[in-house]
């Protein structure tokens, strides 16, 4: 039962964004544009594989350009496809943008949602893979014995060649 409610809210959410793309399709078509430009950066792109194998059962990933299957001769490109949200974060602090807070009421809940569940799980590996590169390197078991057993060779051999 809370797979499949997880589904449902995913599949609302991704209506809710297919809707703000619609309207900027439009917008950008009124204006002479043929591309629309999303902020989605390195981080959302990982996140959104994860929440669609996750909770989606299947993998689907956004892409950094695709074409609009609705709205025809319009691109869409996603120039932060690349670069780390931390990145972002730093660059918004620097000159001073005010980002504007998701309207979505699910994700002022406490826990966030599901996209801050796949967050922290994403953070929680992201640790523990900065904690086994910083911690002290631990031999490899079989060539430890390796090295033992080309010791014990060499050590036969010497003994061999004194008698």
């Amino acid at each position: 039962r809370g797979r499949h409610q997880a589904a449902q809210l995913l599949h609302a959410r991704w209506r809710g964004a297919a809707m703000r793309r619609g309207y900027l399709y439009k917008e950008a078509q009124a204006r002479g544009c043929n591309k629309i430009a999303l902020g989605h950066h390195r981080d959302d792109a990982a996140e959104t594989i994860l929440m669609s194998v996750l909770y989606g059962g299947q993998f689907e990933a956004m892409l950094p350009r695709a074409q609009s299957e609705n709205y025809a001769g319009m691109g869409l490109i996603r120039p932060l496809y690349f670069v780390r949200e931390k990145a972002v974060r730093s660059w918004v602090q620097a000159v001073g943008i005010t980002p504007i807070k998701c309207a979505c009421r699910v994700t002022k809940k406490p826990e966030g949602g599901a996209r801050a569940k796949v967050k922290r799980l994403i953070a929680q590996f992201e640790q523990e893979i900065e904690a086994k590169k910083n911690a002290p390197p631990q031999p490899d078991p079989e060539m430890v014995k390796a090295q033992q057993e080309a010791q014990l060779e060499q050590q036969t051999q010497q003994a061999q060649h004194h008698l």
